[in-house]
């Protein structure tokens, strides 16, 4: 029991940790398997870690050997300030001087500590009570409910209740009453997902989270992340069998409500808005796919803030007991690239370069550099190619950095360098780079430009052939200093651009004097329109803020430049206006029977709060039978909207409630 405090306590930072790595780093990918085993795995090992203890598991003088350990504090409920209540009551630290009496009955008080532990267990039997009455609900809709179809594990029910279709188990829910028969078909599709893909193990576990955690609002966040991407995946399946977009967020939108049984996986989930930015989301180039090694990391600090400290572990590492470094398994560190004058673009050859070994030391919080000796030097060939391939095999001293420095005056600012030890990570073990150099003031105009080394070599390589690396720069230089040159001689003409978009050779370039793209391949669009680029200049001329945009990158090149690029003049939804302008001066209300839905081809309109244009949102146009009201938003109520317009129709499919920020309209 005493133990109990410290155990939540540690749970609690790894669901908060394993949450905001899934929300800053991987909630936008389209990796959605991925994320599923990422958010059901993690949070079952945040479980797990707070029992793992290092100090039980790895010598304490091989762990106080670790420089990172330090900076990392240990997660302790018992021990941290202000949280004495959390102690055992005899564990309590008495005064010097203080004479302890005997207690005057053999009842033991109250102490906080038990007061908090009643408190938490009485949520959690709460939260599991609540459970056990959604699985009843759901026992008692099924009892209710008419199978009409079984066949290969997958049962189908008729529900003659006004609900929302939704699956669990191997079982589906609907009522055919209330959907078209092409509809049946696309809510069919999505519940198959859900049943074939077990997906109410995710919602139960994720349940089971909650009524464990209940106390933790990180635990809720990532019930509500496990749901939402579990139709994500549902969405994705849809869409992949063939049936259109734009028909299937249609039916996102009209089947709305809230099921009886909310333990389900329901058809209509109540993120709707995510669900459509992310179907019409591009998917995420693989490469992002090793974002997911960073949880490796993630995994290890909170071991780390795990541990028990020991007194060995707070004294400091003499030097004596250095080992060898098994951080990183390599045998081989490299340096390699190309060095090219950025002005002529001729190689630099023969520039003498010192191979220097230094070590990282720390003062304080900063950590420096100090050379420790000098190898000997190497020299760029006739095409600036520089290798340098250093044996770490019999390495036995720590954060040893590697240094490639000009011998001479000349690019005295250059430096190449990577550091082989425990805590630092260098890009130079994973990419080889061409770069433009430049001397003097103008240096601002240098460039430089990556390769990773999976282009050329196998996964876990650790000895690349130097004449293939060689090749490899050979093959990338021409487009490489091409674009080079495009953007230093733009650069060395603008110092500050005044337009937009200024058009300079075959190249497009913004304000920052980035290459946005190229003439024949980038297209532009102002509000949905394709257009040319000097009208997106005159539409932003004087505007001291930039531009609302948003870019495709739909060939997905290493250089980052852009095929298709969208800038807006509005936002595709608002805040509610001001009561001031919902005046029957400004609105007129349309009677559906009499609305020509093909007005909405010609004429700007939101549908259900949400403004409908090509490249800003997803575009959609609602069947006849679907529209429940119409307006017209006039004058100064369709500029709150877009300050061009004197017009804009208000389409609303959904009941008010779901419409997105719906204008406070008077009875209606």
């Amino acid at each position: 029991m005493n133990q109990l405090p410290d155990y939540l306590l540690k749970l609690s930072l790894g669901l908060t940790l394993i949450w905001l790595f899934y929300y800053l780093v991987l909630r936008r990918l389209t990796f959605y398997h991925w994320n599923r085993w990422y958010l059901l795995l993690y949070s079952a090992l945040a479980f797990i870690i707070p029992l793992v203890d290092l100090n039980q598991t790895l010598p304490p003088r091989q762990l106080a050997e670790i420089p990172i350990l330090r900076s990392v504090p240990t997660v302790s409920a018992a021990t941290n300030v202000g949280t004495q209540f959390f102690a055992p009551e005899g564990e309590k630290k008495q005064p010097a001087a203080a004479k302890i009496t005997p207690p005057e009955s053999n009842r033991e008080p109250l102490s906080p500590a038990k007061i908090i532990i009643g408190l938490l267990t009485l949520g959690t039997a709460f939260m599991l009570l609540r459970l056990g009455l959604q699985l009843f609900s759901y026992f008692r809709i099924k009892k209710r409910a008419q199978l009409v179809s079984e066949g290969e594990g997958v049962k189908v029910y008729h529900v003659a209740r006004n609900i929302v279709p939704f699956s669990f188990g191997n079982a589906i829910f609907l009522n055919p009453d209330l959907h078209a028969a092409n509809d049946l078909k696309e809510i069919l599709c999505h519940e198959l997902v859900h049943v074939r893909q077990r997906h109410t193990f995710d919602v139960l576990g994720a349940e089971l989270l909650c009524a464990l955690n209940w106390f933790n609002p990180f635990a809720w966040l990532i019930r509500h992340a496990i749901r939402q991407n579990l139709e994500f995946i549902a969405d994705r399946e849809v869409l992949e069998k063939g049936i259109e977009a734009r028909t299937y967020q249609l039916l996102l939108l009209k089947v709305a409500g809230v099921p009886e049984f909310r333990l389900a996986n329901r058809f209509n989930f109540s993120s709707l808005k995510q669900r459509i930015i992310m179907m019409n989301r591009l998917k995420s180039a693989r490469v992002h796919l090793l974002r997911f090694l960073f949880v490796l990391p993630l995994l290890f600090i909170l071991l780390m803030a795990c541990r028990t400290e020991t007194e060995i572990e707070n004294r400091p590492v003499e030097s004596q007991d250095l080992i060898p470094s098994k951080s990183r398994q390599v045998d081989f560190e490299y340096l390699a690239g190309m060095l090219i004058d950025a002005e002529s673009g001729s190689p630099i050859v023969n520039l003498k370069l010192e191979k220097i070994v230094g070590k990282m030391e720390q003062v304080g919080t900063t950590w420096y550099r100090e050379p420790i000796e000098t190898l000997g030097t190497i020299s760029t060939d006739e095409n600036g190619f520089y290798f340098w391939k250093i044996d770490v095999r019999n390495q036995t001293r720590e954060n040893v950095v590697y240094e490639l420095k000009p011998k001479d005056e000349e690019y005295k600012h250059l430096n190449i360098s990577v550091i082989h030890g425990r805590e630092w990570f260098t890009s130079a073990n994973l990419r080889y780079s061409i770069k433009f150099l430049i001397e003097g003031e103008n240096r601002g105009l240098q460039d430089d430009y990556a390769i990773l080394r999976r282009d050329f070599a196998e996964p876990g390589s650790d000895a690349p052939d130097e004449s293939e690396v060689k090749q490899l720069l050979l093959k990338e230089l021409p487009g490489f200093a091409s674009q080079h040159r495009l953007i230093y001689d733009f650069k060395k003409r603008y110092w500050k651009p005044t337009q937009i978009i200024t058009k300079f050779r075959n190249g497009y370039f913004d304000k920052d004097r980035s290459l946005l793209g190229y003439e024949g391949v980038l297209e532009f669009y102002l509000d949905g329109k394709k257009i040319g680029y000097e009208e997106i200049n005159q539409e932003f001329r004087g505007y001291l803020i930039k531009p609302a945009k948003r870019e495709y990158d739909e060939a997905g090149t290493r250089r980052g430049i852009n095929n298709k690029l969208f800038y807006l003049t509005f936002p595709v939804y608002r805040k509610p206006p001001p009561e001031a302008l919902l005046t029957n001066q400004n609105i007129e209300w349309i009677d559906t029977k009499d609305f020509d839905l093909a007005l909405l081809n010609k004429e700007p309109y939101m549908l259900d709060g949400f403004r409908q244009v090509f490249g800003a949102s997803s575009n959609l146009m609602p069947l006849k039978e679907e529209v429940k009201r119409v307006a017209i938003f006039k004058g100064d109520l369709a500029r709150y909207y877009d300050r061009k317009l004197d017009k804009l129709w208000w389409v609303e499919t959904r009941p008010v409630e779901e419409v997105m920020e719906r204008p406070n309209f008077v009875a209606r």
